[in-house]
């Protein structure tokens, strides 16, 4: 059935919040493809997932690399081959130890007769084809060299990876020191506003402040810079737009900040006892105050109606309510302060995910808040491991369910994994006929069968015992067909 806007089979299962393989009819699913994990009469307990490389890799010959690699209840000695076009081609490393957890293996990067695509690693019991596990797709091996950009920076790369970075590849084995590239040139500003066109090396040299790659001076884009005077006092170097672009007030072309000629304001400076006193910046630091505001007085004392302000990062500072609410930040009541911090302090959030564990370190009201689950105090981003999301795993050959994360579902041959399904009740059905409407079978579990608009013929059915209803056909000749057309 057709309608006004198309959504392709693999849209609707992912849609109805299913991932799946389709796979070609077979008998009985009687053969593993080069590609799986689990090869037949392979225990379903080991689980074994080539983590790097494991597709669209762009790596470089003579170049170090990890290949790394999870494993769990696998053999404690494994070998490593490199294949390519699904043939094995070179030894990457044999009777390499394999342990509960993550692996890795130092490489140092080669190609199979000069090949650079196609790729793919394997990892099999030690002495033996029984393969464990090989990256998911293919990743390219090349011969680095220079690769120079429009800008005139240069990086080593292959070929193929200068090329998809639009630039220009030097050649094999040229490197980037010195710089062989081509340095473009370009529109080079100075304090007074006037312009010469020169690269960046030069512009920067000859005191230049602005440098635009490609751009002339005709018509001249350049302007005068000066003084920037802050609220606070402190001054910058600018031109008047981004002065005026910040709120402050610029003192005229080629004025200078050395010496600092912004006026020093004064302001609110708060004290622990309630106290108000209006003074500088490093005067309100220097005796031990806080919560100072430029231009601000002390009339009517705001001090007695401040207290600590929380933000998301876990960030505590002093300030009115209003401004605190001002800045998306949660008061917790006047007088309190920030000595000691009790703001609640970020941790580990991590979010439901088949394919790349997503981790924020964010307060836990915030986290929940958002669908996440906080994993406690004192946890961090930088150094926790999110796990990845479980769901029901569907096997083909008998419809038995496991629940397993998307990776480990996916090497087994699967049909179809929805995250956060569990196995009891069993969502899962055995494989059968499946006609479509061209008359072709194809042997898959009903969900799939039915996605595409067709009828699943029965538990029990397969490709090989039941034939569909082939479309009506009527026998005719090459010249009556063009006949039709004349």
């Amino acid at each position: 059935m057709r309608s006004g806007i198309g959504f392709s089979t693999e849209a609707v299962l992912l849609l109805l919040g299913f991932a799946y393989f389709a796979i070609a009819p077979r008998p009985a699913w009687a053969s593993v493809e080069p590609h799986q994990a689990s090869p037949p009469g392979a225990p379903r307990s080991c689980t074994l997932i080539v983590t790097s490389p494991n597709g669209s890799e762009s790596w470089m010959v003579g170049q170090g690399y990890e290949i790394t690699w999870t494993s769990d209840g696998c053999a404690a000695q494994i070998d490593i081959d490199l294949f390519r076009n699904e043939i094995k081609c070179l030894t990457i490393g044999q009777n390499v130890t394999n342990v509960t957890g993550a692996n890795s293996f130092p490489w140092t990067a080669a190609q199979c007769g000069g090949e650079v695509f196609g790729y793919k690693v394997r990892i099999a019991a030690a002495g033996t084809e029984d393969e464990l596990g090989r990256s998911y797709a293919s990743f390219s091996v090349g011969i680095g060299g220079a690769c120079c950009l429009m800008d005139g920076s240069c990086f080593v790369a292959p070929e193929e990876s200068c090329d998809a970075s639009d630039g220009d590849w030097q050649g094999a084995e040229i490197l980037c020191a010195p710089n062989p590239c081509p340095q473009p040139t370009g529109s080079c500003c100075f304090a007074d506003g006037h312009c010469t066109e020169a690269n960046h090396s030069d512009c920067t040299g000859a005191g230049g402040l602005e440098w635009t790659a490609w751009s002339g001076c005709d018509p001249n884009p350049c302007v005068p810079f000066g003084a920037c005077c802050y609220l606070d006092g402190h001054c910058t170097f600018l031109a008047e737009a981004g002065c005026s672009a910040e709120g402050e007030a610029w003192q005229g072309a080629l004025t200078t900040c050395d010496p600092n000629a912004c006026p020093i304001p004064t302001g609110r400076c708060c004290f622990s006892d309630n106290h108000c006193a209006e003074l500088t910046l490093i005067e309100c630091n220097n005796q031990g105050g806080f919560n100072w505001a430029p231009y601000a007085g002390c009339d009517p004392n705001p001090c007695g109606a401040i207290g600590a302000c929380c933000f998301e990062d876990g960030a505590c500072r002093v300030m009115t309510e209003d401004e605190c609410y001002a800045q998306s930040g949660s008061y917790l009541g006047n007088t309190l302060t920030c000595v000691p911090n009790n703001c609640p302090q970020p941790q580990v959030c991590c979010f439901p995910s088949s394919d790349t564990p997503i981790c924020e370190d964010l307060q836990a009201p915030i986290c929940i808040s958002r669908n996440g689950i906080p994993e406690g105090l004192g946890t961090t981003c930088a150094t926790y491991s999110c796990p990845l999301s479980t769901g029901s795993c569907c096997f083909p050959d008998d419809g038995h369910c496991e629940v397993l994360t998307w990776p480990a579902c996916r090497v087994t041959l699967h049909i179809y994994w929805q995250m956060g399904g569990t196995c009891d009740p069993n969502p899962c059905e055995p494989p059968q006929a499946c006609c479509l409407p061209d008359g072709r079978c194809w042997f898959y579990p009903p969900v799939v069968c039915q996605a595409y608009g067709s009828t699943p013929e029965g538990v029990g059915t397969t490709c090989d015992t039941y034939t569909c209803p082939q479309t009506p056909t009527r026998s005719t000749s090459w010249g009556r067909i063009k006949g039709m057309f004349r």
